[in-house]
């Protein structure tokens, strides 16, 4: 019998996100979100910054990238949360969990 796999999904409140997240019934789902609310899904984990994440969930067998910023409407001209967003967070997850499985995913 194998071990429940831990699946970290950045951006599972965005289109593709929702959708994966009621997919997964195999597995515990770790989501990493810009704001907590209180009705979380019981197989679920979530929290909002990397420090605690990391300090929590030392080990993520599978990671789907999800989040991004879009230059879009007000967003068009905030090239500093794109970054961050974009590049920034995916390069800070990938170096923390190297053994994972990564996805980078967009609609």
């Amino acid at each position: 019998m194998s071990a429940q796999k831990n699946i970290l999904i950045t951006g599972s409140r965005g289109f593709l996100g929702r959708e994966l997240v009621t997919l997964i019934q195999d597995a515990r789902v770790i989501e990493l979100v810009r704001t907590k609310s209180e009705d979380e899904a019981d197989h679920t984990a979530v929290y909002s910054d990397t420090a605690t994440l990391f300090q929590h969930e030392p080990h993520i067998d599978i990671v789907f990238h999800l989040a991004a910023i879009i230059p879009y409407g007000h967003m068009q001209h905030e090239s500093s949360i794109m970054q961050r967003v974009n590049v920034e967070l995916p390069e800070k997850i990938i170096q923390h969990y190297p053994h994972a499985r990564h996805v980078l995913a967009s609609s």
